[in-house]
């Protein structure tokens, strides 16, 4: 059964491009790794709650796979001054569509 990794981040007023650069060379690294499925990063608009700039949502085949995956996105990487992940793992319960 997939995993759904639901990271949320804060990130400093102005650091939004240094941290999008850093994001994108940290799901590089995830392709080809074993289990992984896709990763999405979504930026916060501002029309509710500001607190987390940016949410990633990444599918991976179990949870076993993230945890070998992740000391080698993370390798050599820092998000950046002041930012805040909030990560979770989840699994799907529900699925509607149109």
């Amino acid at each position: 059964m997939s995993v759904t990794l639901i990271n949320l981040f804060t990130v400093p007023p102005g650091g939004e491009d240094a941290f999008l650069a850093r994001f994108q060379e940290m799901a590089a690294r995830c392709e080809g790794l074993p289990g992984f499925v896709r990763t999405e990063l979504h930026r916060n608009l501002g029309a509710a709650d500001p607190t987390y700039a940016f949410v990633n949502v990444a599918v991976w085949e179990s949870i076993e796979a993230w945890r070998e995956g992740l000391p080698k996105i993370l390798a050599g990487v820092s998000l950046g001054s002041g930012v805040i992940p909030k990560p979770g793992l989840y699994e799907p319960v529900l699925t509607a569509s149109a």
